[in-house]
């Protein structure tokens, strides 16, 4: 899964120059967590939730405020887990009393995703409002100072889709999105960081019989790491697709898709 590459040219294979490989002929190193004889004394919580509205339909007969809405819905879920060494009894019940980054949190796998619809249902125009956001943190090691040596990765994105049927054959679709993804460890700082994200990207999509779609699509997306200001580390992608479906139900479905992207990155 991993590749290691010889930043300071030393050639010894030092453990801050393991990288996620992207492309399989990299992918030579394996990460493997070694479990030690220290124990430590610790409290687990798990969480898990799950809400969806949905409006009356009769609210779309009234008019005004109900009718507007009764197209409304949402779904959201929310998954939390969490080893902690606090003997607080409400940073030990709730998830969310206690910051991820605190020392006494050990471990955490956190998920929450909640979405907001509009004309969900409707086969002509809707939009769609997600939030997304999840963390994962490891416990590496303890230090003799009592303190712990983790690894922390977050995730969390905004993000807006729009979408309206043109006429029988053209429909359009449209997506806004911001991010924040960072990774922060007190144990192998160079390799913190922390990228903000825009995106945009239109798609016209033209689909004459069920079978049958044809789509072409861009995407433009800014990229900065702020938490390497002073090297102004940053990137500008552009990507511009097209795709071919056909398709037969329970017989046959063809995909061809042709893409050309261009980085520019400092």
């Amino acid at each position: 899964t991993h590749t290691w590459r010889d930043d300071n040219n030393d050639g010894r294979q030092d453990l801050n120059e393991f990288y996620e490989a992207i492309n399989p002929d990299e992918k030579r190193f394996a990460k493997f967590f070694v479990p030690t004889d220290q124990y430590i004394r610790a409290f687990s919580q798990n969480l898990s939730y799950r809400l969806n509205v949905t409006p009356p339909a009769a609210w779309r007969e009234r008019g005004g405020l109900p009718a507007f809405l009764s197209r409304l819905s949402s779904v959201s879920a929310w998954t939390a887990s969490r080893r902690t060494t606090d003997n607080d009894l409400l940073n030990r019940v709730l998830p969310f009393g206690q910051d991820v980054r605190d020392e006494a949190v050990l471990a955490a796998q956190e998920s929450l995703r909640s979405t907001l619809f509009y004309n969900r249902a409707n086969p002509q125009y809707g939009a769609e409002l997600a939030y997304l956001r999840t963390a994962n943190k490891q416990l590496l090691t303890g230090r003799a100072d009592n303190g712990s040596n983790y690894e922390l990765r977050q995730n969390e994105e905004w993000r807006l889709n729009a979408r309206v049927n043109l006429n029988r054959e053209f429909s359009l679709r449209a997506t806004l999105a911001n991010h924040i993804r960072s990774s922060e460890s007190n144990f192998l700082t160079a390799r913190n960081f922390r990228i903000n994200g825009q995106q945009i990207g239109p798609e016209l999509a033209y689909q004459p019989t069920a079978n049958f779609r044809l789509a072409g699509i861009y995407n433009f997306s800014v990229r900065n790491n702020v938490a390497a200001a002073e090297n102004r580390e940053n990137a500008r992608v552009h990507s511009l697709s097209t795709e071919v479906r056909w398709a037969k139900l329970a017989k046959r479905t063809v995909v061809a898709s042709l893409r050309w992207v261009y980085i520019g990155f400092n």
